[in-house]
């Protein structure tokens, strides 16, 4: 008896255990994603699989980037697709399903799904999380054994030097940077075993040299290589490429989003630096594959800090052409270390240097980003480990004091302190990471928090004194912060905006005597004071040449802009002194140029421009208004009052003659009274945006007749918009000429109701 007892629970135990018995799929790989992170937002990672009897877990790593603040949600009906059979999902660990979670410090969150058992046997499924639009979509998840048996595509690392070396696709071969296309065309569907590939391409023009004379042949050289794959061991092949020359190498599949980790640590700390030479450029090669949508270009963006609003030292803005295979090929203008952005929905950001060729692969289907070149493991590895920017700062208010500025700059420096641990961390637990990637990394750390504390000092300035501590340490802990690396990334626009904006707050005017003979004259001396002032400061500040350059350079050509006019002579002493960059200093001096050439250009229209001894005499300000406008009775008076100091004043003028054109067939004169503008800056504008016509009039009246309109309309802000109707009496309306819709029904009405 008791042996029967035994034997029935060992068959017991057998059977439970049969139970429990699972097939676990480490990292598999996936044939499609709809959410891939290619640009700033979400995606998802499939890490494991595990398959029981009594039940199916799907493991899922969520990551946003590159600022974590978007917030994702997983509904209840996520379910499991195999064949036609739907598996719905049974609960979730680390979320609560139909609720909108975020990421934790780190950019990520783990979540294991629960779904009923699979069929016993499945190779592959399909993740679908629900039925409604814009739901996660990851299919083709099955084991990375499956997909080593996948030969096309396929993308192979050098395990020795740890490169992306090669690919071989349906229709051509990549390699060195390069399209390849198969002598015979392989039978795809095929195993691939001890195979061999004869490739060619055409790579440029033969050129010979006989004596002195040099001839080029009409058409490109084609070359040919021999490929020689081995068979698939666990992923691993031998391959040998050009049997003539190469050696064999051992590779491995390519099965992650990006490229693993190098073999070896590179100790290199040294970035490409041309000294911003012109004439620099980098070309790019790539194939965008596998897009669900039809794509026939790629839109390319290469930018360079901006110098001064609207103007950009260096762009590259182009849609290129993809061929029906989605590949492409463009040289680019560099002027040193840059970002190049690669986007349609989706936004791919590289870094690269001058005179180097890369080839980028985005693959759109299983979210693979790689990139190709003899100088391609910083990007890799910056796709590879995104660092996020995690810096938190405290809830923003709407104003901000001195003991508040005090409090944000210790959360600054301890956000600062976090983010550094975090690279910290990635280095230690990835050793061979370059030194290249650690301090790319830091500097997007650290630029994020220091960006975000000048912006609220400039906040604190305008409510309160800046504190002499909060002053130490931006002057202390920025220029730390600004080298020639970061001008890598677009993050240097931030903290170098807000700074060179902060310093033209808080350096303080040289004082000047007040010798000056007119009212004109002294505002040149004072705007020459602040130059002088800037200037003195950018000298002494404890920064490299470049940097300085960079932002005198910024602050120049910003004066310029603003002002609508050339720098004084006095101060291009200053600029040849302080930019010594040739490719910033030539940039300033065509701004300048540029002002120049405005200056001594010729008003064809003089008639528009009216002098104030018009009203001289006259200090009411209602009684002002009714004289500029009295000559104009029997039409419609648009009144604009804006100032050159103004940028939305100066937007709006430079679109002004849409307006214009909407209203041709009114009868309207258009007022213009200009707010604290010199008389070079007030003609400036009116020459820049072409404001001159029959019904165009511009007045740029003393300071105290131009406050005491102001005062009688009561202007709270700037640009300011008024309309007088035939009789001189204002309408009560909102009259923003930036609304041509409403202003054009607006006056359709008037005149429907006088006729």
């Amino acid at each position: 008896m008791k042996r029967t007892i035994i034997t029935f629970v060992l068959a017991v135990a057998a059977l439970v255990a049969m139970g429990q018995e699972k097939v676990v799929w480490e990292k598999p790989t996936t044939e499609f994603r709809s959410h891939n992170g290619t640009g700033t937002g979400l995606f998802l990672d499939v890490t494991r699989v595990e398959l029981m009897d009594m039940e199916t877990l799907v493991y899922i790593t969520v990551m946003q980037t590159p600022i974590p603040d978007y917030w994702f949600r997983f509904a209840s009906d996520t379910y499991l697709k195999v064949g036609n059979n739907r598996y719905t999902v049974l609960s979730a660990d680390g979320i609560e399903l139909n609720k909108q979670e975020r990421t934790n410090k780190d950019g990520k969150r783990d979540v294991v799904f629960h779904f009923p058992p699979l069929p016993r046997g499945t190779k592959s499924f399909d993740f679908i999380e629900g039925d409604g639009e814009g739901a996660f979509q990851i299919k083709g998840i099955k084991p990375v054994e499956e997909r080593w048996k996948q030969f096309f595509p396929s993308y192979w690392r050098n395990e020795r030097t740890g490169d992306w070396d090669i690919a071989f696709l349906e229709d051509f071969v990549i390699y060195d940077g390069q399209f390849w296309n198969y002598m015979e065309k392989p039978d795809v569907n095929k195993p691939v075993d001890n195979a061999k590939f004869t490739i060619w391409n055409e790579s440029g023009w033969l050129n010979v040299k006989i004596g002195k004379d040099e001839f080029r042949y009409d058409k490109p050289v084609i070359r040919c290589l021999d490929v020689k794959v081995g068979k698939d061991k666990q992923g691993k092949r031998i391959i040998q490429i050009d049997t003539k020359q190469g050696k064999k190498e051992v590779y491995s599949m390519i099965t992650d989003r990006f490229l693993p980790d190098y073999p070896t640590k590179d100790m290199s700390t040294e970035f490409h630096d041309n000294a911003f030479r012109q004439g620099d450029s980098v070309t790019i090669v790539g194939a965008v594959l596998h897009s669900k949508e039809k794509m026939d270009n790629i839109h390319i963006f290469s930018y360079f800090t901006d110098l001064y609003e609207g103007s950009f030292l260096s762009v590259y803005d182009e849609k290129i052409p993809l061929d029906s295979l989605g590949r492409f090929q463009v040289t680019i203008p560099v002027v040193n270390l840059q970002t190049i952005a690669l986007y349609d929905w989706d936004q791919w950001d590289v870094i690269v240097e001058p005179g180097e060729t890369y080839f980028m692969l985005w693959d759109k289907e299983t979210g693979q980003q790689l990139v190709m070149g003899k100088n391609a493991r910083l990007q890799n590895e910056l796709f590879a480990h995104h660092m996020p920017w995690r810096s938190e700062p405290p809830e923003e208010k709407d104003s901000i004091t001195a003991t508040d500025i005090v409090n944000y700059m210790d959360v600054c420096k301890a956000c600062i302190r976090t983010d550094l641990a975090a690279v910290d961390s990635v280095c230690q637990a990835n050793p061979t990471l370059s030194e290249r990637f650690r301090i790319q990394a830091e500097n997007i750390a650290r630029s994020g928090a220091v960006s975000w504390f000048i912006y609220r000092s400039m906040d604190c300035m305008e409510n309160d004194t800046l504190p002499s501590a909060a002053v130490d340490f931006i002057n202390d802990e920025l220029p730390r912060h600004l080298n020639t690396s970061l001008l890598a990334t677009e993050r240097i626009n931030y903290p170098l905006s807000y700074y060179t904006s902060l310093l033209e707050f808080f350096t303080p005017t040289k004082r000047i005597t007040n010798s000056a003979s007119s009212e004109e004259e002294a505002r040149e001396m004072f705007m020459m004071a602040q130059i002088t002032s800037f200037y003195e400061y950018i000298k002494g500040m404890k920064v490299d040449s470049f940097i300085k350059s960079l932002m005198f350079a910024r602050h120049m050509n910003n004066w310029m802009d603003e002002r609508i006019r050339p720098l004084p002579n006095a101060a291009l002493a200053y600029v040849d002194e302080l930019v010594t960059v040739p490719t910033l200093h030539e940039c300033v001096m065509q701004v300048y140029q540029k002002f120049v050439e405005l200056r001594n250009q010729q008003f064809t229209a003089t008639r528009s421009l009216r002098s104030a001894d018009e009203v001289e005499g006259i200090d009411d300000g209602e009684a002002l208004l009714a004289k500029l406008i009295e000559p104009y009775r029997g039409k419609f008076v648009y009144l604009d009052i804006w100032g050159s100091w103004c940028g939305p004043c100066k937007a709006a003028l430079k679109e002004s003659h849409e307006l214009k054109d909407a209203l041709k067939d009114h009868d309207i004169v258009y007022l213009y009274l200009a707010n604290s503008t010199s008389d070079e800056e007030w003609k400036n504008v009116i020459k820049a945006y072409n404001l001159t016509g029959d019904n165009i009039v511009h007045y740029n009246l003393p300071a105290e007749q131009q406050r005491a309109i102001e005062e009688f309309l009561q202007v709270d802000g700037f640009p300011y918009y008024k309309i007088f109707d035939k009789e001189g009496k204002l309408y009560d309306i909102n009259a923003d000429a930036r609304n041509v819709g409403a202003m054009k029904i607006f006056f359709n009405k008037v005149d429907k109701k006088e006729k």
